[in-house]
């Protein structure tokens, strides 16, 4: 966490009778006093307890048409940092929030008779208008060490005969990461010809669909690699269950009683 303390030039406020403010509230953003009356210039303490980066900081008189500087001078303010803006002359003044992204949020005619404690808040942020956060998107799936009972979001690639769920996983096997299915504690792939059995997998979790392959395997989801080509998930039926397992050539090869099996009929997952 870092502290800066940062002068404010002399600029003239618009001024006002001095009134007895107890707090002030914008949204979820607190403007707290520290009881300073009757001198000449104030101080802000703005605290970042938002998760967002503040990449500049402007102020101006209300009755201003331009902003003038960047109070922050090209110093990010990050989650958990502090600054405080010093010597400022009374008045009512707008104030403008800058993220990284040119986003902005502007407070308008603040007075400022005192000296403030401010509180910057996520939700604050998120609900000012015209900062709209871009968020990096979420992958619609990932993989995922296996903890105990599976997560809800767990895809499912098929059943066994008797109907119990086969989930996707994926292990490290002979130089390649190969896609199968879940039994009991281990991962089980296809691999030249046999079911192998592998105790140390990870699980695929997320959102998506299954469906018939398109041409060139487009959109269809990568779960491993073998020689440095990719290995897309497919499921397929065999022996009354539905099983998952890889593309090899053009056949879904999963494991099954002990031996690789290839499915000429198959579907392929598509993420979302």
């Amino acid at each position: 966490m870092k502290n800066r303390m940062i002068s404010a030039l002399p600029l003239p406020g618009r001024l006002v009778g001095v009134a007895l403010i107890a707090m002030i509230c914008v949204g979820a953003f607190l403007i707290t006093p520290q009881s300073a009356y009757g001198q000449s210039r104030y101080t802000i303490k703005l605290a970042n307890s938002s998760r967002f980066e503040i990449y500049g900081l402007f102020m101006s008189s209300a009755e201003k048409k331009n902003w003038g500087k960047d109070y922050l001078n090209g110093v990010i303010l990050a989650p958990g940092d502090k600054v405080t803006i010093i010597r400022i002359v009374p008045g009512e003044w707008d104030i403008k929030f800058v993220d990284e992204d040119g986003d902005e949020c502007v407070l308008n005619d603040v007075k400022i008779f005192e000296n403030y404690n401010w509180n910057i808040t996520t939700d604050w942020l998120l609900n000012c208008e015209g900062f709209k956060r871009h968020e990096t998107p979420k992958p619609a799936v990932a993989w995922v060490e296996p903890k105990g009972v599976f997560p809800s979001n767990a895809i499912k690639g098929g059943n066994e005969e008797n109907g119990n769920p086969l989930y996707v996983c994926r292990a490290a096997y002979n130089g390649g990461i190969h896609p199968g299915k879940v039994v009991g504690l281990n991962c089980n792939i296809g691999y030249a010809g046999k079911e192998i059995h592998l105790s140390e997998y990870q699980l695929l979790v997320g959102n998506g669909s299954w469906g018939p392959a398109r041409e060139g395997y487009t959109g269809a989801f990568v779960a491993g690699t073998e020689n440095g080509r990719p290995l897309y998930l497919c499921r397929g039926a065999f022996s009354g269950g539905v099983h998952p397992g890889k593309i090899v050539g053009d056949k879904c090869n999963i494991g099954f009683g002990g031996v690789e099996r290839t499915l000429p009929n198959f579907e392929v997952f598509y993420p979302r």
